[in-house]
């Protein structure tokens, strides 16, 4: 009886070809190449493929490839293609059932509770008016109470210098103060002058013996004999 794997089996050897050299024109699996010349056709995926694999083998002898499917929905159209492995039982860890813990969750609550609580507060705050005119009080001002420094020590002034010049007799003088130029004078018997400085006198005297001097109140004494030239600074 003429089958389809039986024809595409004579055909091949007629042609001296071996299924190596089918598989490696076609790329098909030497054993799906066994299976279709023995018509073990449960061997292959699904129909699909037997029918597309019957196809390629007869085109690739020369064969009418129609007719062969012909005969293969004729003799086999109602055969089942090789059910399909039950896919495997995919195991899978079992865990220990969850155990409710009140703690944890207690302390999750009173964590949210405390950050709405600070948000909240954050959000409803009063926030300080902006760009708000601040009225000036120009009533009573009160004024710091600040302890007066203490008045300084007075620094008296130094105390200042007094000089009595009195002629007994005609001479010639020059006085020069710390304030003053030297000043040249005249004096004749009985004739007295008051001079005063703050830091010192300096006396040029043509009559020593005829002058005397008191600074303040104080009688110098004897400068020089009479006609002689002196010079003097007090004190």
């Amino acid at each position: 009886m003429d089958t389809p794997g039986n024809l595409l089996r004579s055909e091949r050897e007629k042609q001296d070809k071996s299924l190596e050299d089918i598989e490696k024109v076609l790329k098909i699996n030497i054993e799906y190449l066994r299976a279709i010349e023995k018509d073990n056709y449960g061997m292959l995926p699904a129909d699909l493929f037997v029918k597309s694999y019957l196809r390629s083998y007869s085109n690739t002898l020369g064969l009418e490839s129609d007719n062969i499917l012909a005969l293969y929905n004729k003799q086999f159209g109602t055969a089942t293609a090789k059910e399909p492995e039950p896919p495997k039982k995919l195991t899978r860890e079992i865990r220990p059932p969850f155990k409710f813990n009140y703690t944890y969750l207690l302390t999750i609550c009173i964590g949210l509770i405390t950050i709405s609580v600070i948000t909240y507060a954050k959000y409803t705050a009063p926030k300080p008016p902006t760009d708000v005119p601040v009225k000036v009080n120009t009533g009573t001002v009160v004024k710091p109470d600040i302890k007066a420094p203490e008045p300084a020590k007075k620094i008296l002034p130094k105390k200042e210098l007094s000089l009595e010049i009195a002629a007994s007799e005609l001479t010639w003088i020059s006085i020069k103060t710390d304030s003053t130029g030297p000043e040249e004078r005249l004096m004749r018997a009985g004739e007295s002058t008051t001079v005063t400085a703050h830091e010192k006198f300096v006396l040029k005297i043509g009559n020593a013996g005829g002058t005397s001097l008191i600074l303040n109140g104080t009688d110098i004494g004897n400068l020089g004999p009479r006609g002689q030239l002196v010079e003097i600074t007090l004190p």
